[in-house]
């Protein structure tokens, strides 16, 4: 082999040497970065349980197959937020699953159900604050609109009340009582 050829095959082999490190480094600090987000979003999980005061049985990405393939945190996928497969006590998924809604603000702005995930934002953020005002709004707004059915219900008694004062007004004594004794 000529001294030019060789000179040029072992600049090729330097440069995927180099390539080949920097392919390490990159791989060390992927994995590194995954473990830093994967211990948040444990925080952040656990963190919102004990705001709800429940107990966490298991919790998984979203992209986590049904074979057991654990899921992973998609850069791409949880952008905005988030989402996570979740098995929490005293949750019955069909019946009062509301009990981990919040209501956010801002950049995040409206309901989420904290058992499917999570703003991406709550990685980078302190969240803790933004959680216990959401957990606020969410029983408010639930309060407030239990008040208005029961302010409807009672609406509806007292227009009963003087539709049937107004009957009774229309009617004689005898069609009165021979329509209190067909009741």
């Amino acid at each position: 082999m000529d001294t030019k050829a060789e000179k040029i095959v072992m600049e090729i082999f330097d440069v995927a040497k180099k390539i080949k490190k920097e392919i390490g480094q990159l791989k060390n600090q992927y994995t590194y970065l995954c473990d830093k987000i994967d211990n948040r979003v444990d925080y952040i999980i656990h963190t919102i349980c004990k705001e709800f005061n429940r107990s966490l049985n298991y919790y998984n990405y979203a992209n986590a197959d049904d074979d057991g393939y654990n899921g992973y945190f998609d850069f791409e996928e949880y952008k905005k937020s988030v989402n996570i497969v979740t098995s929490i006590s005293n949750i019955n998924r069909y019946d009062g699953w509301s009990e981990l809604l919040v209501i956010l603000e801002g950049e995040h702005a409206g309901e989420w159900n904290l058992a499917d995930g999570f703003p991406t934002a709550w990685l980078f953020n302190d969240f803790e604050k933004e959680l216990k005002n959401g957990i606020k709004k969410y029983k408010n707004k639930e309060i407030e609109r239990k008040n208005k059915a029961k302010l409807s219900r009672d609406q509806k008694k007292e227009e009963k009340k003087k539709l049937l004062k107004e009957i009774e007004k229309k009617l004689s004594k005898e069609e009165l009582e021979a329509l209190r004794s067909a009741l």
